[in-house]
This record gives structure tokens, sequence and C-alpha cells, in this order.
């Protein structure tokens, strides 16, 4: 390999990588130093473009088109990793809303966006499971077999595909079939509280116990999170499986 060729597989293997890790959570969700994860770009880079050969050398307009495709195509796996943590997010929506805490809420400082309390519980709850489940390690892995199916340089070949670009639709609806799926047991323990209420205070009205509904409803909401944490557990890993391995090689033309 001569050093033109192999600073071309370098700038290649770096595009890609280092759009990728931009959304891998956690890399990518604001809480890592820009230095770390810099560094991290070029280690693996180094450790993957030794071992690879990049296709038939290109110049001028088609060097920047390659290394523009291998960037794009380095967002899209990344982006497909970040789905694995959706259906969790959007649990917490729903978990602030039935329990009534979604208006009582701060500032995130590494979303810039105002973030409820169940909110901020279930996104660190999806990093908990994704990193212990080998969230991060599985998406490095993948990173790197893209390399052994899909040589540097010849991103072009799939990343603007019409099939390669049609995954993250079917990704994105089963990341959010999985967060129903999750929520409903939530949204109708918070209900059955509501109901219950509703009854005895229709029945006896000197309870007052409207004034309890809102503490019923967190209650309920917190005590089905509980009770079905291994189900959540079980969703994210299936879908953590998904996004590693079968959607990444169908982006890959594999």
């Amino acid at each position: 390999m001569t050093l033109g060729s192999g600073l071309e597989c370098f700038l290649f293997v770096f595009a890609r990588l280092s759009c990728a890790l931009v959304l891998v959570p956690p890399l990518g969700e604001g809480r890592t130093p820009r230095l770390a994860l810099v560094c991290l770009a070029l280690w693996t880079t180094l450790v993957v473009a030794g071992t690879r050969t990049p296709i038939q050398a290109a110049t001028g307009a088609d060097f920047l088109a390659a290394l523009a495709a291998e960037a794009c195509l380095g967002l899209l796996l990344g982006f497909v990793v970040r789905l694995a943590l959706l259906p969790l997010e959007v649990l917490g929506e729903y978990l602030s809303h039935e329990a009534g805490l979604a208006m009582p809420a701060t500032l995130d400082p590494t979303r810039a966006a105002p973030s409820t309390a169940f909110f901020a519980l279930a996104r660190a709850l999806a990093f908990l499971l994704f990193l212990a489940l080998g969230g991060l390690e599985s998406s490095l892995r993948m990173l790197g077999r893209s390399f052994e199916l899909l040589a540097p340089g010849a991103a072009g070949r799939v990343a603007l595909r019409a099939e390669s670009l049609a995954v993250v639709p079917e990704v994105f609806a089963r990341a959010f079939q999985a967060a129903f799926e999750l929520a409903l047991p939530v949204v109708v323990a918070a209900l059955l509280g509501t109901v219950t209420i509703a009854i005895l205070a229709r029945a006896v009205p000197r309870l007052n116990l409207f004034t309890d509904v809102f503490p019923l409803r967190t209650v309920a909401a917190c005590g089905a999170l509980l009770i079905f944490l291994p189900l959540t557990a079980r969703a994210t890993a299936w879908l953590l499986g998904q996004v590693t391995d079968a959607a990444p090689l169908a982006v890959l033309g594999a």
C-alpha cells in the first residue's frame, strides 16, 4: 500500500467511524467530551485502516464524493443504533403524562431542552440497559465488520440505495411498537387508579379523594414500571440485536 492509498484509506475509515460514533449512544449524547470522542475515533481508525485496503484510488471530485458517501453511511449506521433507545424515551414521555408530571420540567443541558423526571429516569435506564447488554461493544464490532463487508471508499454503492434507506423506517416502526407495548401496562395501571378514585369519590363525596388522584397515578406508574422491568429489558435486548446485527447487514446489502 502506497502512502497516497494509505492516506485515502485512513480518511475513508475515519469518515465512516467518526460520523457513526457521533450518534452511537452514549458517546453521541453530549455526555462524552469531544476530545475523548475524537481520540476514540482516531484510535479505532488506526486499528481498522491498518488491516484494510481501499478500492481503486480516486482523485478530485471522485474522492470527495467517496468521502461524503462514507460519512453518510456512518451517519446511517449510527442512527440505526441510536434507535435502540427510542422505546424507553417514548415510555418516559408517556409516564410523565400519565403520572401528571409533564408540566414540572427542568432543563437538560445535554439536550438543551426541558426534561421531566420520568423522562430522565427512563433515559438513564435506557443508557444503563444499553451498556449492560453490551450495546457499545456490539456497535463497535458492527462498525468494524462493516469494513469487511464494504471496503473503505465503496460506501457510494449502498449509502443512498433505496434498500438501505428503507431499513430506517422499518426499525423506527419496530421501536415505536416496542414503546407502545411497554407503555400499555403503565397506562392501564394509571387509568385503573383514576377510575377507582372516581368511583370512590362518587360513592362517598365527603372523602374528597380528587386531591389524591395525582399521587395515586404517580404510584401506579412507578409500580407498573418496576413490575414490568424484566419485560423492558427483554424488549431492549431484542431491539439491540436488531440494530447491531440484522439492520446494519441490510443497510450494507449483506
